[in-house]
């Protein structure tokens, strides 16, 4: 297992982190997301490396942009 921490613009409240926790918890190898929407960071725990491509495509439809 691995951690990976990557930066997230656009959010703002308790809401925002629940959306993201949601949507990044159904990516197939992931098994842990911890959001701080102050830092606006997501730490994320995997069985597998999680590309940057892949994060950002499960976000699209939100107002959530990962910063690479």
């Amino acid at each position: 297992m691995s951690t990976q921490s990557i930066t997230i613009n656009g959010m703002s409240c308790s809401a925002c982190q629940k959306v993201v926790e949601k949507r990044l918890s159904k990516i197939d190898g992931i098994t842990g997301v911890t959001v701080d929407v102050e830092a606006g960071t997501a730490a994320i725990t995997a069985i597998r490396e999680i590309q940057l491509a892949e994060i950002s495509q499960t976000l699209e439809g939100t107002h959530y942009t990962i910063v690479s």
